[in-house]
């Protein structure tokens, strides 16, 4: 009896170990399951952001980067925008010049690379008050040779004639805006900066009235 139902065994195992072609089963058939349970790998994706993204100067910003899909390690690599890099997925970075910055991050995963880039606005916006009988409120500003400054004071008196003088670091001077431009209490000027260094901005009242103005230089 038993020499009988060991030669049955041996069939009953032999034909579970082959389909029904009587081919040996490969693995195809988990390996569709395993990819139908996980669904396809997402491409790789990826967000970044600043905070702030504006404000004056010297403007500490904190970067933040967020990657997705991909092979799923992510390496980041950031350039700030002003010549430095990072390394990390959230650096952060104090800007001192008054100028438009776009930071942009780098995100490789696997053979996948994707970027991201943030724009962020360095702008002096401050509001200073002028002393009657000709006074002279001063803001420092931080510069760069070849850099483009617009300033524009806007005086809360309209009776005011605000005007500027941009000292540069050797400390020679150009006005801007110039006297004898204002309206209503506005008075805008652009000017090309000659010298790398910290400048000192003084803000006048021709009218010698005195009062609040607001100094914008972007």
């Amino acid at each position: 009896m038993v020499r009988r139902i060991l030669p049955l065994l041996a069939l009953l195992a032999l034909d579970s170990c082959s389909d029904d072609n009587g081919k040996p089963p490969t693995n195809d058939g988990l390996a569709a399951d395993m990819a139908l349970d996980h669904g396809p790998v997402a491409p790789l994706a990826v967000t970044c952001d600043a905070n702030p993204k504006s404000g004056n100067p010297p403007l500490a910003v904190g970067l933040s980067a967020q990657a997705s899909g991909g092979a799923g390690g992510y390496a980041y690599a950031w350039d700030l925008g002003d010549g430095s890099s990072a390394a990390e997925q959230n650096p952060t970075r104090t800007y001192p010049l008054v100028g438009k910055v776009s930071a942009t991050v780098t995100v490789t995963s696997g053979a996948e690379t994707k970027t991201c880039t943030v724009d962020i606005a360095v702008a002096v916006d401050k509001t200073v008050d002028v002393p009657a009988g000709g006074g002279k409120a001063q803001l420092p500003v931080q510069g760069k040779q070849g850099q483009a400054l617009q300033i524009t004071l806007t005086a809360a008196d309209t009776t005011l004639e605000p005007y500027g003088y941009l000292e540069m670091p050797d400390a020679t001077g150009v006005y801007v805006p110039e006297d004898g431009n204002a309206a209503s209490g506005v008075n805008s000027g652009q000017v090309n900066l000659t010298q790398d260094g910290a400048h000192v901005y003084h803000v006048h009242d021709s009218q010698n009235i005195g009062g609040q103005v607001n100094v914008k230089i972007e």
